[in-house]
């Protein structure tokens, strides 16, 4: 006959709990984990459990003093600090956090996901410095886990320091060869920087690896439209049409059916995707838009600016519809109604008050008051966004529309000229204006 296991009432407790923890019956848990602390005061184990109840119930105030009575038992209890400094962060209390962190590393929990968490932190508050030390840690820690290499490299991505975003990567992808985003954005960085045969390379690596995977066979596409090798691009198009038409697809044909000179087949198919009401496609109503506003037919343009910004600000084309949606509609009265200007300005502002990073919002408020003739506050704006970017092309185009509309020729030229050798892609926006 098998042995009995005997089991503590304060174990039994706990036993239950868990199972109804893994059935999300938190409240139920609860119940079973204040059991268990009362016939055993003194078990730390218990503790840690309704600690992690409260929290899922969101009650992070007695979250914390429960943790805090695993201190008491154990004063070194690094992974209670830890579950301390994760209750701070969660109560919007991230100092604190930070504190009870530091704790729980100087108990000797120095942790991966500790460090993953601080730098995680960091990211959010824009100290990206901090932000890449902690995750450099969290790799020491654990060099196989890809998350915090692949978060470092976006940070460098995403601060313009391409050299070290490519090293992040290539060590992302020796030690996990399976995460695809490592080839990805390595590849999209040397296509920026005009490194073909590099690019193919991790390009034709990375499709052994994921044969069927569409990101890189548009990665594929886009390699070779970026090197104008538009009959390339359209056979591999072609071919992925016939078994699956999907918009995407259509839409890259239609783009570079645009690059050709094939613009009336680019808006054909363009249109077709935008015919489909169950499936709003903001992207080829912004293809469509732009299109439409360079034609001058600002009636169309205006329409799809009209159907983005009804979609919603979810749309990254949301706040480019605001503002030529405004460009559209005066244009259609002859210049004379500048309504338009003002309600986009509001939108703008609502926004950029939020998130007063996005220099791309504070560009769109420079051309309204322009528009506006409030060319103070236009100055204003472009050179609030030349503060945080110096090398903003936009800013100066902004200034040279600011000059030019002042009858001031001369600076109007030289902000022209500087906008263009900062950003050459703007040359024809500028010269349409």
């Amino acid at each position: 006959m098998a042995e009995t296991v005997q089991f503590t009432e304060a174990e039994e407790y706990l036993t239950r709990g868990a199972a109804l923890y893994k059935n999300e019956k938190y409240e139920e848990a609860l119940d079973c984990y204040l059991k268990a602390e009362k016939a055993d005061p003194k078990n730390i184990n218990v503790y840690f459990k309704e600690g992690e109840a409260y929290v899922m119930l969101e009650k992070y105030e007695e979250a914390a003093k429960t943790f805090k009575k695993i201190i008491l038992l154990d004063k070194n209890n690094g992974l209670a600090y830890f579950h301390l400094g994760n209750t701070a962060f969660l109560a919007d209390n991230p100092m604190e956090g930070r504190e009870m962190y530091a704790k729980a590393i100087k108990c000797g929990y120095a942790t991966y996901q500790v460090y993953f968490n601080l730098a995680t932190y960091f990211e959010q508050e824009g100290e990206y410095d901090e932000a890449i030390k902690n995750y450099n840690k969290a790799i020491v820690r654990d060099p196989f886990v890809p998350e915090a290499k692949l978060r470092k490299a976006e940070i460098y991505i995403n601060t313009g320091r391409t050299e070290q975003a490519v090293q992040a990567l290539d060590d992302l992808i020796e030690t996990n060869p399976d995460v695809f985003e490592g080839y990805h954005y390595k590849f999209i960085l040397l296509a920026q920087a005009e490194e073909w045969t590099r690019a193919q390379t991790v390009l034709e690596t990375a499709l052994k690896l994921f044969p069927d995977d569409d990101g890189f066979i548009f990665d594929k596409i886009l390699l070779y439209e970026k090197q104008e090798k538009f009959d390339e691009a359209l056979q591999i198009i072609e071919e992925q049409i016939k078994d699956n038409p999907h918009r995407d697809y259509i839409k890259e044909k239609a783009k570079i059916y645009l690059a050709i000179g094939k613009k009336d087949e680019a808006v054909k198919m363009l249109e077709d995707i935008r015919a489909d009401k169950e499936n709003f496609d903001d992207e080829s109503r912004y293809f469509l838009m732009n299109i439409y506003e360079s034609d001058k037919n600002d009636e169309a343009a205006s329409k799809c600016a009209d159907e983005i910004v009804e979609y919603g600000a979810q749309s990254p084309y949301y706040f480019p519809a605001v503002y030529m949606r405004a460009e559209a509609l005066n244009r259609l009265s002859g210049g004379k109604d500048t309504s338009m200007y003002e309600e986009a300005q509001k939108i703008l502002r609502s926004y950029s008050t939020v998130y007063a990073e996005r220099t791309d919002l504070f560009i769109y408020r420079a051309l309204c008051y322009n528009r506006l003739g409030n060319y103070v506050r236009a100055k204003e704006m472009a050179e609030y966004v030349l503060t945080l970017d110096p090398k903003s092309g936009e800013a100066h185009m902004a200034l040279a529309d600011m000059y030019r509309r002042q009858g001031d020729t001369a600076h109007a030229e030289e902000e022209q000229k500087l906008a263009v050798s900062l950003s050459p892609n703007l040359s024809t926006l500028m010269s349409s204006n």
